[in-house]
């Protein structure tokens, strides 16, 4: 699921007024979809969803699995899309 917003709904909220938008997603993606919805021409406010603090890490989060190697996956996922955001700036 990518972050990126359709372009369309941009013109259609600032013709009725309105620029300044929630932007709920999953904390991974927040950077690159903050960058996208300012490219569009709107003014986001960051929500992000499940957020994992400092405090919430349990043993079982230093043990190498399954669930970790999706993080990764996920993480490789944005960082390459930040670059590839950074890229079509240029």
């Amino acid at each position: 699921c990518s972050p990126r917003p359709r372009r369309a709904p941009a013109p259609l909220l600032r013709a009725a007024g309105l620029s300044r938008v929630a932007l709920v997603t999953h904390a991974f993606h927040m950077r690159r979809s903050m960058e996208e919805f300012r490219r569009a021409g709107l003014v986001p406010v960051a929500e992000p969803t499940l957020i994992k603090r400092p405090g919430d890490l349990e043993a079982a989060d230093f043990i190498p699995g399954t669930r970790a190697l999706q993080q990764s996956g996920a993480a490789l996922h944005e960082w390459l899309g930040w670059a590839a955001l950074q890229w079509r700036r240029s």
